[in-house]
């Protein structure tokens, strides 16, 4: 919308000067620039629909006038490259950002000469450089900021930001194959951080983390609900498998030497999903559970 009303002014002004095949080309892309963003908006983006009506018209524009006019006209070249990366993925960007320099450059060349050619082509290589690392950068700069967000920075699992949505689209699987969640709480925490100090109270949680990722398998989505509280979700196993699991990692915890002369253990609450159910309602049957774990004396799971 912002390039077909840059182009609105200079089309005018073409038309005024005596540049009428000039001003007429550029008032027309402008016109079907418009058409395009309104049709875009009405139907949806899509890479193809933006090539289409965006990527491809300018291109073809600006080929045809670095063939017929001064090189003033050229300069659309600029900011259309950089365009592309703005509204393309960065593949297709790098991609039309070569095929407007195979169009450009040539005509550019053979009309003002070998000198000015070839200033024009570096100028364009490097901004379409400039701008595929400039969107790279970016790109990698959100998946960071992403990965913090959703990530518990002491122990590097899931927070709870996400595990709503998560636990979501587990719940619809239920009525095939039914998925899992283990509830895991340590035991006595407040007596470690009490006794032993905070720092060793986070090495329990960390150290705890790393056994899960163990036993688990790095595909399997562990949260940290909160405090000494985590949540492991197992997608497509029942409530058998899923008891048999809680099973096997209280054990594995209670077995590992966190300290000298003290033993870590953990509670376990169990629920496996039900078909239609809410995630508010899975999550606190499993809840449920593992106060019941608690009540029967710790060190133990119980299930939903």
């Amino acid at each position: 919308m912002l390039g077909a009303l840059a182009l609105l002014p200079f089309g005018i002004s073409d038309l005024q000067e005596g540049n009428i095949r000039l001003g007429i080309g550029m008032l027309t892309l402008s016109a079907a620039l418009w058409m395009g963003v309104l049709l875009l908006r009405r139907t949806g983006y899509s890479t193809w629909q933006v090539i289409v009506v965006f990527a491809l018209p300018t291109t073809a524009f600006n080929s045809f006038a670095a063939a017929r006019y001064d090189i003033f006209t050229t300069y659309w070249t600029f900011a259309i490259a950089m365009a592309f990366f703005l509204v393309l993925p960065r593949h297709w960007a790098m991609a039309m950002s070569a095929l407007l320099v195979a169009a450009v450059v040539p005509p550019v060349w053979l009309v003002h000469g070998a000198q000015i050619g070839s200033r024009f082509a570096v100028c364009l290589v490097l901004i379409a450089a400039f701008g595929a690392v400039t969107v790279r950068l970016v790109d990698e700069s959100q998946l960071r900021l992403v990965h913090q967000m959703n990530t518990d920075p002491l122990t590097g699992v899931l927070n709870r930001k996400t595990l709503t949505s998560r636990l979501s689209e587990a719940v619809p699987v239920g009525a095939i194959a039914p998925a899992s969640i283990l509830i895991i709480d340590v035991d006595h925490f407040k007596a470690i951080n009490d006794g032993f100090g905070h720092e060793a109270g986070d090495m329990v949680l960390v150290g705890m983390t790393g056994l899960l990722r163990r036993d688990l398998g790095h595909g399997v989505p562990i949260f940290r609900l909160g405090g000494e509280e985590f949540l492991v979700l197992v997608e497509c196993v029942g409530r058998n498998a899923a008891e048999a699991i809680a099973a096997r990692l209280i054990d594995a915890i209670e077995a590992h030497r966190f300290f000298e002369r003290h033993t870590v253990t953990v509670s376990v609450g169990v629920a496996e999903s039900r078909p239609g159910e809410t995630v508010n309602s899975w999550l606190r049957r499993a809840d449920d559970a593992l106060y019941a774990a608690k009540a029967a004396g710790r060190n133990r799971l119980m299930v939903s």
